[in-house]
């Protein structure tokens, strides 16, 4: 928790998934949120170059980060779907049935993106992250 002066609490942290690693992962994450529609009013390939500018990162890996978001989300999903079916966790309507799709569709997805695929799906709301631009 984070405390005010006064002892009020400011913040509450979730520390589970906290990791200290590579800057463009945290971006890999907020893309496949833009290209999830999560954040619709961003478009992903503005975001990167964005984020390139003004921190004079190079974003050419962006795809492999995308790649391991992917990948990432599919292991988080696993272990919940397990719990869920494992009995340790409430019943809150979670089918893990239906998980188990979508982990196979992440995983799927980050082999493709390695393989060379758009790490942006065109179908998306966000922009891709074209070729042209991954180069520059």
């Amino acid at each position: 928790m984070i405390c005010g002066p006064g002892g009020d609490i400011r913040a509450v942290l979730d520390w589970e998934l906290a990791t200290i690693g590579d800057p463009l992962a945290d971006l890999a994450w907020l893309v496949l949120d833009c290209s999830e529609a999560t954040l619709a009013h961003f478009d992903a390939a503005t975001l990167a170059h964005d984020y390139a500018r003004a921190t004079g990162a190079d974003v050419r890996r962006l795809p492999y980060y995308v790649a391991f978001s992917h990948w990432h989300g599919a292991c988080i999903l696993a272990g919940v779907a397990t719990r869920y079916e494992a009995g340790v966790m409430a019943d809150d309507g979670f089918r893990p049935v239906r998980a188990r799709d979508e982990i196979r569709a992440k995983a799927d997805l980050a082999l493709a993106i390695l393989d060379g695929a758009d790490p942006i799906p065109a179908a998306s709301p966000a922009a891709a992250i074209t070729s042209a631009e991954r180069q520059s």
